[in-house]
């Protein structure tokens, strides 16, 4: 039926009007974009500068440890006096708040003197705790006889800074832990700071310890550290060391007050080793929007670690109306949508003049197609019945499968294709012994259950591309492409196993079971035709038959 006047007037206004939809909208997109990238680069710097902050906030605790390793080069203290004056003076006032689980000396010890070790008066003092090395679980160290003999040795904590939380810790033995162990090596190695990977510290009188980054400067006899690593070894005097608590740091880095002005953000934290595994250090803010666009990751170097701050948007931004309105992605697009509405009304009045002859030929129009669309749905129900009616003539009816007509049109161009390609295909012959005992016994009911299940088994042994057939009666065939003997044989066995292991009662047969008998032949240059090659699969399964059944024999 032919379109109204109005409604063909007004075609091309609202094609003009959708012209102008789509034009503000890839006008919104472009802007916006240009706006997010501001935003992006805004959001950058951000990063960078909460990057900055953090390494601000650990350069302060180097500083720290700094200090108190040029206090130990210089001095050689034996109680907890000198350095608790020294630390008092460092965690006074502003560095209270310092971001040091606990900071101390730490010497090393050789495993024979750990008893005497524990004894000394001097670690002994009146009205203290009896001195005990104990590892970071907290538990007494008690070395064994490996470690008295191949040079292993313990790094005590001799002295810890009284004012911070972790001063219950004096004795710890570092080298218990291995990523400790690890940095106390590394620093060794290099004569400089390292820092360990992520640590759980105890302390002997708390249920429950908390994650540190240790950090290791090592202080050697003389003034500059040793060229060789075993001159290191055994010149090093001790190593200073402070346990770096990750939540206290990342709090002084980022308060809550830096978190919640203009966007939320959250910060991950992550520590690279020297064997590049990532560990996450910690997280402070809000969860990061699932879609949010993350800033560039910023990377820190921390001694001979490599940190990497990350941060995210946590909540949507917020825009007042005047934000709105200053935004040129919320000003344009309307703009361009009212012109192209104006054109719209322009064109739908000159569009008037030409309505009879568009809803002529529109009427025309769709007569002709009313017409091919019968005469095309006739075809296609053609079509749809030749091809069932083939799929019937091709099929057997109780089993599903091939019958004989389908399976000698697919022999046809199974040997088109041989004699294309040079490749051999095979053909295997099976037949199910004692059948007619097996009707006579059980019935011609149960003996179709029995085709049908044969059936079934012998499409689930063979492949997509092979077909399968019932040739007639109790006859079965197997059309193989590009195979080869072995192959074929294979296929064949692995057939009769399976309808064997069915173990569907027969007790007709001596085996009790229904079992089947198989003949194989593959084409070659000397057996190119089909007739031949199943003539050929024909005596085999004869040959079968006649040499005690439940079996395959195949022509190699």
């Amino acid at each position: 039926m032919p379109l109204p006047p109005y409604q063909s007037r007004s075609t091309i206004p609202v094609l003009v009007i959708l012209l102008g939809v789509a034009a503000s909208l890839f006008t919104y997109s472009i802007v916006r974009h240009a706006e997010d990238a501001a935003e992006d680069v805004r959001f950058g710097d951000r990063a960078k500068q909460a990057a900055e902050r953090l390494g601000d906030e650990v350069r302060h605790e180097i500083d720290i440890l700094s200090r108190l390793h040029d206090y130990y080069r210089n001095a050689r203290p034996v109680n907890d006096a000198p350095l608790q004056a020294f630390t008092d003076s460092l965690f006074s006032g502003e560095n209270r708040d310092a971001a040091l689980a606990f900071v101390g000396w730490a010497v090393p010890l050789d495993p024979v003197g750990v008893a005497a070790y524990e004894r000394d008066p001097e670690r002994n003092a009146p009205g203290k705790p009896a001195f005990r090395i104990h590892g970071p679980d907290g538990q007494p160290v008690v070395p064994s006889a490996a470690q008295h003999n191949d040079g292993y040795r313990l790094w005590v904590l001799n002295q810890v800074a009284p004012a911070l939380p972790g001063s219950r810790l004096e004795g710890l033995d570092l080298a218990m832990d291995d990523r400790a162990h690890e940095a106390i090596e590394q620093a060794l190695q290099t004569g400089r700071l390292a820092a360990s990977r992520p640590i759980q510290l105890v302390e002997p009188t708390a249920d429950s310890g908390q994650e540190v980054v240790l950090l290791v400067l090592p202080v050697f006899e003389t003034d500059q550290a040793p060229a060789t690593i075993d001159a290191r070894q055994q010149t090093v005097r001790g190593v200073v060391v402070a346990a770096l608590a990750i939540e206290p740091l990342l709090r002084r880095a980022f308060p809550e007050e830096m978190l919640n002005a203009e966007q939320a953000v959250s910060v991950d934290v992550d520590e690279y080793g020297t064997d590049h595994d990532r560990h996450l250090l910690g997280h402070v803010g809000g969860q990061a929007l699932p879609d949010a666009h993350t800033a560039p990751p910023v990377s820190l170097g921390v001694a001979n670690a490599l940190w990497t701050v990350s941060m995210s948007p946590a909540q949507p931004m917020r825009h007042t109306v005047v934000d709105w309105l200053d935004r040129t992605s919320v000003v344009l697009p309307p703009a361009i949508f009212v012109v192209m509405c104006l054109l719209s009304w322009i064109v739908w009045t000159q569009q008037r003049q030409t309505d009879v002859i568009r809803v002529q030929v529109q009427r025309q129009t769709a007569e002709l197609r009313r017409q091919n669309d019968a005469l095309e749905a006739k075809e296609l129900e053609l079509e749809e019945a030749n091809r069932k009616l083939l799929q019937m003539s091709n099929t057997d009816a109780l089993t599903g499968i091939l019958n004989r007509r389908g399976f000698e049109v697919q022999l046809d161009k199974e040997r088109e294709r041989s004699r294309r390609t040079s490749t051999p295909f095979g053909l295997l012959i099976f037949d199910i012994d004692h059948f007619k005992d097996y009707n006579d016994r059980y019935g011609h009911a149960a003996g179709d259950e029995v085709l049908r299940r044969v059936a079934q088994l012998m499409l689930n042994e063979a492949r997509r591309i092979d077909s399968v057939a019932r040739y007639g009666g109790e006859e079965f065939v197997i059309l193989t492409t590009g195979t080869d003997a072995p192959g074929l044989m294979a296929l064949g066995e692995r057939v009769r196993q399976r309808i064997q292991q069915a173990a569907i009662e027969n007790a007709a047969s001596p085996h009790r079971l229904i079992t089947i008998s198989g003949g194989g032949a593959l084409s070659s240059a000397a057996v190119g035709d089909a007739s031949q090659v199943f003539d050929l699969a024909d005596r085999c399964l004869y040959q079968a038959k006649s040499t005690g059944r439940n079996r395959v024999v195949m022509v190699m």
